[in-house]
């Protein structure tokens, strides 16, 4: 395996970014200066060196929040409240679209995290993500919460992996995905 550097796209739009190894991570990390920061990449991705196939890419088909204030290192942003959660369809395909060169089934999980301006993210389970199916291309994500109390900009994150079921050679790995989520009055 190797660190790789690569553009990659959501939805229409590209997001470029420093690529690197995905790894299992401890419950608490520091990343600096979150919730504003563009320090840590939105997108990473663990590729196999053999073969310069067309790169696969994580791809966002459903709506996202469009905000000047969510932060440039996440894929995406959500505003939730405890009675509107945030649905979002996600794939892995080589032509940027969820209808065309998909990856085959992926393994979608998701973590959440609560990173306060101080910059360490511990997690939590006062968000959650849950995907449908949990093995599919594409497949919704849906991010809900029980919290009541209105957060100050995007202090919580979820980052999620999506694994092939089957690798294959042709398969990109693993990618993973950051998501800003801020939570508003019902």
């Amino acid at each position: 395996m190797r660190e790789s550097f690569r553009g990659m796209c959501l939805g229409a739009a590209v997001v470029a970014g420093t690529l690197s190894l995905v790894g299992a991570g401890p419950a608490a990390r520091v990343v600096p200066g979150r919730p504003q920061s563009p320090q840590s990449p939105a997108l990473r991705v663990d590729r196999p060196s053999a073969g310069e196939l067309a790169p696969a890419r994580l791809v966002n088909a459903g709506a996202t929040t469009a905000s000047s204030s969510c932060p440039s290192n996440d894929a995406a942003c959500f505003t939730i409240s405890e009675d509107k959660p945030a649905t979002s369809t996600w794939c892995i395909s080589k032509l940027g679209k969820c209808t065309e060169g998909l990856e085959g089934p992926q393994r979608w999980s998701a973590h959440a995290y609560y990173c306060p301006a101080s910059g360490s993210c511990m997690q939590t389970f006062k968000i959650k993500a849950t995907w449908d199916p949990r093995r599919g291309n594409p497949s919704s994500e849906t991010i809900s919460t029980r919290l009541k109390k209105p957060t100050d900009g995007y202090t919580y994150q979820v980052d999620f992996l999506a694994c092939p079921v089957h690798p294959t050679p042709s398969d990109p790995g693993c990618i993973e995905g950051d998501e800003g989520v801020e939570i508003v009055r019902p």
